[in-house]
């Protein structure tokens, strides 16, 4: 069970020490109010304001009253009805904190600063204190975050499951029907169909039956979300891509070996950039090397380095590592990982993309894997 009272009172308490009378929280499509009270807006033209005194209080304003029943039932919060975010503020606030953005949007409209100013309150920006706090999970949210990885295993392995796909628009319509079939709100596969392809919006590609396929997944459930990078090979396209198959794999090895509680960032980038290296493919690495995942995806820690982040106990991490060389072929796979006390751990055990004993330091095959006879056995690992 999520305390989501306490969430509200670590930001009460914030509010207070900075002499603010309370903290607006806002949320379009993006999980702020979520991680608040555990109501999500759900559809693209509904909206939630929460509104969290220094006291205490607390009342959620939902953009359409039709959603006022599911808001208090999912929420246990006073709801009202609010046409503009501010509504939720009481008349006589004259200092707030806001948090409407993560790492990755910023969801405030541009109309609340200047109806606030309007209005005679001040206000400043609490989004990076709430996102720092986001990024470590408790056990309950570790649950969560697993099961969203099973759900993406199981969809990977639904998009393998026959050779009839003809093009990319088929392709991500399997995963994502796999996806929503068990229980995610939201799915997005991106597909990136044969040598040196980008993985992209679906666009009409045809599947090559003699190229890697790469698919970035990304899914939504109520309690946390996925994000997991996978290459499909067969055949001739397994042999041809071994080389990138296999920087790919040691690369993540090195960066999840590296991951420790209290490690710079910036270690672990160099880690993983050190192996590519290795391989000659650190000029032809595609992406970075991931990021936090929880409620939303990205979240804290981003593994990009000079941001002065250090990994902590509690993270969920989606480390991926992609490369596209036509020497030397093209590759993507990735997921999350868990940092515990003594390091980082697969999330998922036995999942397409985990790599347990690279991980734990054993010896990394050179050869191809046996060459499958059709798409059903491709995914490798």
């Amino acid at each position: 069970m999520i305390d989501f009272p306490a969430r509200r009172r670590r930001l009460s308490a914030l509010a207070a020490a900075r002499g603010l009378d309370g903290v607006l929280v806002f949320s379009w499509r993006r999980a702020a109010v979520a991680w608040c009270c555990g109501y999500t807006p759900g559809f693209a033209t509904n909206w939630a304001a929460l509104w969290i005194g220094r006291d205490g209080e607390a009342t959620l304003g939902v953009r359409f009253p039709f959603e006022l029943e599911r808001a208090a039932r999912e929420s246990g919060l006073p709801c009202v009805e609010a046409p503009l975010p501010i509504a939720v503020v009481p008349l006589a606030a004259r200092a707030i904190g806001i948090v409407a953005g993560d790492v990755a949007i910023d969801e405030l409209p541009v109309e609340v600063a200047a109806e606030l100013a309007r209005c005679g309150i001040a206000h400043e920006r609490l989004d990076d204190e709430l996102n720092a706090w986001r990024a470590i999970k408790g056990p309950a949210e570790i649950a969560a975050l697993k099961r969203a990885a099973a759900i993406c295993s199981a969809a990977l392995w639904a998009g393998a499951s026959s050779t009839q796909w003809s093009d990319d628009f088929a392709l991500a319509a399997a995963v994502e029907a796999a996806c929503r079939a068990r229980g995610a709100t939201r799915a997005l596969c991106l597909v990136g169909a044969g040598d040196g392809a980008v993985v992209t919006e679906p666009h009409g590609a045809p599947l090559p039956l003699d190229g890697p396929i790469g698919v970035e997944l990304t899914i939504q459930l109520p309690d946390g979300s996925g994000h997991v990078c996978h290459t499909y090979a067969e055949g001739l396209a397994a042999q041809r891509c071994a080389a990138a198959r296999i920087a790919c794999e040691r690369a993540r090895a090195a960066i999840i070996a590296t991951i420790a509680p209290g490690t710079p960032v910036d270690a672990v980038v160099a880690a993983g950039e050190a192996e590519l290296a290795r391989h000659g493919l650190l000029g032809s690495r595609e992406y970075d090397f991931g990021h936090g995942i929880g409620l939303e995806t990205p979240e804290r820690p981003r593994l990009l380095a000079g941001l002065g982040e250090r990994i902590a106990v509690g993270q969920v991490i989606a480390v991926h590592v992609g490369v596209r060389r036509a020497a030397l072929g093209t590759w993507v796979t990735g997921g999350p990982v868990v940092v515990g006390d003594d390091g980082a751990s697969e999330l998922l055990r036995g999942a397409p993309w985990s790599a347990p004993d690279a991980v734990a330091g054993a010896h990394i095959a050179t050869t191809p894997p046996p060459i499958p006879k059709t798409r059903a056995t491709a995914a490798i690992r």
